[in-house]
Parts: structure tokens; C-alpha cells; sequence
């Protein structure tokens, strides 16, 4: 992951990981420092944050990509038993079995709100002000439904 020099001192002040000193540059993050870097608030606004978890998972996911089969199983049989789904077991190892391929897949990526289509607004709720965006949701539906279907969008959708 490229960290700023402000991430860096936020994620060796706030990860608890501690002997592992981060300056701005290039790193390998470790889980602690990833998850850190993921949820940092203090710099730039939402977007960016969800910038910083976007750069996280696409890191993962091309780490994986020069992984061998062993490393994916393992990786998967780690993490499989955190994740709760409405998928079989069946369907899951149908999907894990097919690994390889999906990686070789590229990757796009989106974020709702799109930008343009929503407005910042500040609200109270229970006595306390909140910043939030407020997205409007039939452009925003239009351009997610456009992004998961491409040129293919079905007649239903429309």
C-alpha cells in the first residue's frame, strides 16, 4: 500500500501494532496496520476512506493473483469459517474450486454515492449533528444497475 506521511503517522500512532514504524512510501501492511489504514477518518472525507479500503482489497486481490494454489487454499480455509452467507456449502466449495480463474478476471471497481449525484447535508439525530450524503437514489440506482450489467442490462431493470 503507498502511504502518505500522515497515514503512516496515524496508522503507528492508532494500529496497535507496535515495533513495525511506517514512513511514506511502499509498504507491506500487516493486518493490524491494513485494518487501521482502512478506517481512517481523520484525513480527507468519506471517499477517501473509502478509497483506503478499496487500495486494501484490491491488494489482497492481486497478492493472490501471484499465489499458488496451496496459499489460496489455506488463505480460504482461514477465512471461509468468518464469513456467514445464505450459499451452501456445496455452492461456496463450487466457487472456491473455480479460484484460479476468477482471478484472472479484471477487476473494476464503483462508489455509491456517485459523485454529482448526491448532496452533503447536515442532520441531528438524538441531539447529535451528523455530517451524511444524501444520494439521489434513482440516478444512483441507474448507474449501479449500468456498472453491474455494462451493455447487457436486462428489460426488467430498466
Amino acid at each position: 500500500i503507498e502511504l502518505t506521511q500522515a497515514e503512516a503517522k496515524l496508522v503507528n500512532q492508532h494500529s496497535g501494532e507496535k515495533g513495525k514504524t511506517l514512513s511514506a512510501g511502499t509498504h507491506n501492511l500487516t493486518g493490524k496496520q491494513a485494518r487501521y489504514y482502512s478506517r481512517i477518518r481523520a484525513i480527507g472525507d468519506d471517499q477517501g476512506r473509502t478509497e483506503r479500503q478499496r487500495k486494501v482489497v484490491m491488494s489482497l486481490v492481486n497478492k493472490m493473483k501471484t499465489s499458488d494454489i496451496f496459499t489460496i487454499n489455506n488463505a480460504l480455509a482461514k477465512i471461509l469459517g468468518m464469513i456467514t452467507t445464505n450459499m451452501s456449502k456445496n455452492e461456496v466449495l463450487a466457487l472456491a474450486a473455480n479460484v484460479m480463474s476468477y482471478l484472472e478476471y479484471p477487476m473494476e471497481q464503483n462508489r455509491v454515492p456517485v459523485d454529482g449525484y448526491y448532496t452533503n447535508e447536515r442532520v441531528t439525530i438524538s441531539g447529535l449533528k451528523a455530517d451524511v450524503l444524501v444520494p439521489n437514489l434513482t440516478e444512483n440506482s441507474r448507474l449501479l444497475v449500468e456498472f453491474l450489467y455494462e451493455n447487457d442490462v436486462p428489460d426488467k431493470v430498466h
